[in-house]
């Protein structure tokens, strides 16, 4: 069997929320401003799932994952490690689709809604 994560699946289920993008600025997972901005909600997500994050993880979603570029990567692997620990811990459906043959050639999106 055969399963895909897509950390904009998780974007709702774990409250992360983005501003709606401006002529001339950024938004979205590439600003860092929005990324901040959903440290609280992640990190609520985290203790309201007994999840422990270590001091590093808790700076780096509280910097938004710092000013340069590449900060959206770490930013979506985090949505998407939480979002797996989400079903892992029981707390989301799985998603499976309910036809076999749909897993059976191309997996499915673990914790989207059928």
């Amino acid at each position: 069997m055969i399963v895909e994560t897509y950390p904009a699946v998780f974007y709702s289920q774990l409250g992360v929320r983005f501003s709606a993008s401006r002529p001339g600025q950024r938004a979205g997972k590439t600003s860092q401003q929005d990324r901040q901005r959903n440290a609280p909600a992640l990190q609520g997500w985290a203790e309201d799932a007994g999840v422990t994050l270590a001091p590093e993880l808790r700076e780096l979603l509280e910097s938004g994952f710092g000013p340069a570029p590449g900060g959206e990567d770490p930013f979506d692997a985090t949505v998407g490690l939480f979002g797996l620990l989400n079903v892992a811990l029981g707390l989301r459906a799985t998603g499976e689709p309910d036809d076999v043959k749909v897993y059976a050639v191309e997996g499915w999106m673990l914790g989207r809604p059928n």
